[in-house]
C-alpha cells in the first residue's frame, strides 16, 4: 500500500505547469537591459491605476430609481342590500277593525270574513333599511371616490419625481 504522500498528482488540463516561462523564452535586449545592475527605472515612471470596467462605470450612479405603484383604494363594505320593499303588517282589519291574530290574516290586513267578501288587501311598503342602507353606499362611494383621486393625485406626483430622478440617473450613468 502507498501513503497518499507517495502519490504524485497528474496536471490538469486547466492548471499551470510550475516549468518556468522565462527559462523557454529567449532573451530580448530590452529584458537584458532591465535585467543588468546599471538599470534605473525612468523617473516619469507611470502609476498603473485600475481602470473602470463599463459595468463599474454604470454602477457609480447609485441605485436605479423605483418606479413608483398605484396604491390601491378598496371601497367600504356596507353590507348586502335588504330588500327595497316589506310586506305591509297590519294589527287590525281595514275593513272591519278587529284585531288580527293569524300571521296570514295579519299580511292579507283583513280577517277571516272580511277576506272571503273583499278579498286581500296585502301591499308592500319601502323598507325603512334599504333607505338607510342607501345612504350608507352613497356616503361610502363618495370616500372611495375622495380617496381615489387622492390616490392618483399622488401617484402622479411620484411618477414626475420618478421620471425626473430616472433621467439623472441616467445621465450620470452614461457619463454625461
Amino acid at each position: 500500500m502507498r501513503a497518499a504522500s507517495d502519490r504524485q498528482s497528474r496536471p490538469s488540463k486547466n492548471q499551470v505547469s510550475s516549468i518556468d516561462i522565462e527559462a523557454i523564452t529567449e532573451a530580448t535586449p530590452d529584458s537584458e537591459l532591465a535585467a543588468s545592475p546599471e538599470h534605473t527605472a525612468p523617473t516619469h515612471a507611470v502609476r498603473q491605476t485600475r481602470r473602470r470596467t463599463p459595468r463599474q462605470a454604470r454602477q457609480a450612479p447609485g441605485p436605479k430609481p423605483r418606479r413608483p405603484r398605484r396604491r390601491r383604494v378598496r371601497k367600504q363594505w356596507v353590507g348586502l342590500p335588504p330588500s327595497s320593499t316589506v310586506w305591509d303588517l297590519a294589527d287590525n282589519c281595514v275593513k272591519c277593525g278587529r284585531p288580527l291574530t293569524d300571521p296570514r290574516s295579519r299580511q292579507a290586513r283583513v280577517g277571516t270574513k272580511c277576506i272571503r267578501i273583499y278579498g286581500s288587501q296585502q301591499r308592500k311598503i319601502p323598507n325603512p333599511r334599504h333607505a338607510a342602507w342607501t345612504d350608507r353606499k352613497a356616503k361610502a362611494d363618495a370616500a372611495y371616490i375622495a380617496d381615489k383621486v387622492r390616490a392618483d393625485a399622488e401617484y402622479a406626483r411620484a411618477k414626475t419625481a420618478y421620471d425626473q430622478a430616472r433621467a439623472e440617473w441616467i445621465r450620470v450613468r452614461s457619463g454625461r
